[in-house]
Formats: C-alpha cells, structure tokens, sequence
C-alpha cells in the first residue's frame, strides 16, 4: 500500500495530533509506531510528498544551504573543522557543528578523532555521503551555469512588478 491508497485505512496520528491520513490504525510519526521501520511495513514505500513522510526531513536536510557547501567541501577528502569553518564563508562555528552532527547522525559523514594532544578530528564522507555529493554536485554547477538567466529573469520581474499597470 502507498501513500496514496485509501482502502483500509483510518487515521495517522501526526506529532500535534491532527490526523494527516489514513490507514488501518493509528500511527503516531514521532517515535514509537512512527519508527521508520514501521513507517515502511505501513506504506511499504517511502514517499516525500506525504506530509508525515521521513523522507521529508531527510530532503529537508539535503536542501540546506549549509549541508549543500558542507557535502561539497568534503568531496576531495577528509577535512578538519577549521578549514571548513575558513573556507564556508559566513557559516558560524555553531551552525558548522550542528549541521556536522546532523550529517553524521544521518550516515553521511564520518567524524574521526585522533589520539593525539591537542585532539586532531577529521571529517570525511561516507560512501552515502560520496552518492548525494555526486548528485549536489550537479545541482552547483546548474546554478553556476544558469545564474546569469537567473539574474535577467528576476531583473525582468521586479521591473514589470513596479510597471504602474503592473504588466
């Protein structure tokens, strides 16, 4: 059954109780019932234009500013903390260690830690970490390409937005 089944279904239970959709019994989409495990034996596919859907918070992840330059700064190898803190611009050092985390939470990148004094920690990429780099890779270098279009187009907009027949 998929998301957009309806036979033999009844409620799922989202985290502020509102029921979002149905199936043939409650599931409750934070821990529990909502464990991704039995996320995937409800479904039995994963889909992100659900609104409970996992997969939602995972490209919630993907599509952050911060994941993207993170992903892409690894992808010629192991880095420690303060060059990626130097060469990200404008990420503070909070923003670096929550988003790491996350990723590392996530299994897309490897935090290693040396035995050493003062303690040296690299980060690197998984190999799930390797795949999505791949893939965002392309998404850069479209945006790269295509920014001067980007630019005419908004230049464009912004000037018929302030036409006075607002044509």
């Amino acid at each position: 059954m998929t998301a957009h089944d309806s036979q033999d279904v009844s409620q799922v239970v989202a985290r502020d109780g509102q029921v979002e959709h149905g199936f043939d019994h409650p599931v409750l989409l934070d821990g529990g019932e909502g464990s991704p495990e039995v996320w995937s034996e409800v479904l039995g596919d994963w889909n992100p234009y659900f609104n409970g859907c996992p997969t939602r918070a995972m490209l919630d992840r993907i599509g952050d500013k911060w994941t993207v330059l993170i992903l892409g700064a690894l992808m010629d190898g192991p880095r420690r903390f303060g060059w990626l803190h130097r060469t990200i611009e404008g990420v503070s050092r909070k923003m670096l260690t929550q988003t790491l985390r996350a990723l590392e939470r996530d299994g897309l990148v490897n935090r290693r830690v040396y035995p050493e004094v003062p303690a040296r920690v690299e980060y690197s990429l998984t190999e799930a970490g390797r795949s999505l780099a791949a893939v965002v890779s392309f998404l850069t270098q479209w945006a790269s390409t295509h920014m001067p279009a980007v630019i005419e187009s908004r230049e464009e907009f912004d000037r018929s937005a302030l036409a006075p027949d607002g044509s």
